[in-house]
């Protein structure tokens, strides 16, 4: 993808004009429109756009090549972060928990809150417990704020599903295979 093709794609990401973003970024309608037919972006350009886009200086730098490639790892890294620091606290500490488990790491047993009704089955499992703490937590919480947690849950899932399928089996020596359902 070239830095014009990726400018365009967060152009109309942002719902912006070129020209609300040249004024929020200091640089010209003009500038933008030329770069966008292909002429080379400068570092001043590229920090005016961060500036109008409000997007990190470093990822327009990256994309116009003057600054080193990121690995994809660190790129999705920083993205989960990102998307993490966006959530609630009450909904942090269940993503914490929740990559614990896929994790196969001990997850602190704690009291289940006061929401639960008599009459629903008490969680058996860790997976059925988190389960119903992030319907409860779901429920509660602003729906942006719940559309980030599920993409951020797919995200994860996927990630687990990724390394159940190359991960060996010590019992027969060949590799297991997730039997979840893929979506």
């Amino acid at each position: 993808m070239t830095f014009s093709e990726w400018l365009l794609g967060k152009i109309r990401e942002s719902g912006l004009s070129n020209s609300e973003i040249a004024r929020r970024g200091g640089t010209s309608h003009a500038r933008i429109s030329q770069v966008l037919a292909g002429d080379a972006p400068g570092v001043d350009f590229c920090n005016a756009i961060a500036r109008g886009l409000q997007v990190p200086p470093e990822e327009v730098l990256r994309k116009a090549g003057h600054l080193p490639a990121v690995p994809a790892e660190v790129e999705d890294e920083r993205e989960v972060i990102g998307l993490y620091r966006r959530l609630e606290q009450p909904v942090r500490r269940s993503m914490v928990e929740t990559m614990r488990s896929l994790l196969g790491l001990r997850v602190p047993r704690r009291t289940m809150p006061e929401e639960q009704v008599d009459d629903d089955p008490a969680p058996q499992t860790l997976s059925e417990h988190l389960a119903a703490r992030m319907d409860r937590e779901l429920a509660r919480m602003h729906p942006d704020n719940a559309e980030l947690v599920l993409e951020l849950m797919e995200r994860l899932r996927g990630d687990r599903r990724g390394a159940m399928e190359t991960r060996e089996s010590p019992r027969m020596g060949t590799s297991d295979v997730s039997s979840e359902p893929t979506s």
